[in-house]
């Protein structure tokens, strides 16, 4: 949901997604190129000649379209209502009496958001810039001073529950585990990837796909991505 808010203000323009079966890639002797409408991996045998080791097919190319999922329910009319919704900021997931649905079940037709793809390419996660993870929908240092000091959600931080801020000898201090975006990031890569065995530790290797928000009607005349 807050990635899904993230799009909606035009905040996340980038996404990072773990590339399966993760290509074992040493930097003398191996090189992840993209060729082709492939990922190729190649790798220096005998004689220091150049070979293919791996291909890999690419999750999608420049100029598809995308359609995101989020978290949902369907009203008695039919349509759809969006938990991503400034009226349910603050509010628990059982608040409202809605009855909401994962955005895995989400189907085509309750899609509200579209994508182009702009770039496509391959880094180590660890790789990823400050501004890069500006793009990935993290709060700027910025924007954190201009609400209140609250850096990121509770659930983000474990070390300052989301307010910024740890006390120490009876004074309060900028907390570490949160204090720049790509650490902001950190926390929320692990959040939702650590438990699959891909955590920001593990530093694995990444698909990084740049966006460019359609609204629906532009998307509607563009042919999609299966």
């Amino acid at each position: 949901t807050p990635m899904a808010r993230a799009v909606l203000e035009g905040r996340k323009t980038m996404t990072r997604r773990v590339i399966k079966p993760q290509p074992e890639i040493h930097t003398r002797y191996e090189t992840a190129v993209i060729e082709d409408g492939k990922l190729k991996i190649y790798g220096r045998g005998i004689g220091d000649i150049w070979e293919t080791r791996r291909i890999y097919k690419m999750p999608c190319h420049v100029g598809d379209i995308l359609w995101v999922r989020e978290t949902f329910t369907s009203a008695p009319d039919g349509s759809y209502i969006y938990r991503a919704h400034p009226v349910f900021d603050g509010c628990g997931e059982g608040d409202f009496g809605w009855d909401w649905s994962p955005s895995v079940h989400m189907p085509r037709a309750a899609a509200r958001l579209f994508l182009e793809v702009k770039s496509v390419r391959v880094e180590r996660l660890r790789d990823i810039s400050e501004e890069d993870a500006i793009s990935e929908g993290m709060l700027t240092n910025e924007q954190c001073a201009d609400i209140a000091g609250a850096v990121i959600p509770g659930w983000f931080c474990p070390a300052c529950n989301g307010t910024g801020l740890i006390s120490a000898a009876g004074m309060e201090f900028d907390c570490n585990k949160c204090d720049t975006e790509v650490k902001r990031y950190r926390l929320l890569w692990d959040s939702l990837n650590a438990k699959r065995g891909c955590s920001w530790d593990s530093n694995p290797w990444v698909w990084v796909i740049e966006f460019m928000r359609l609204d629906a009607a532009a998307a509607g005349e563009k042919e999609y991505a299966p």
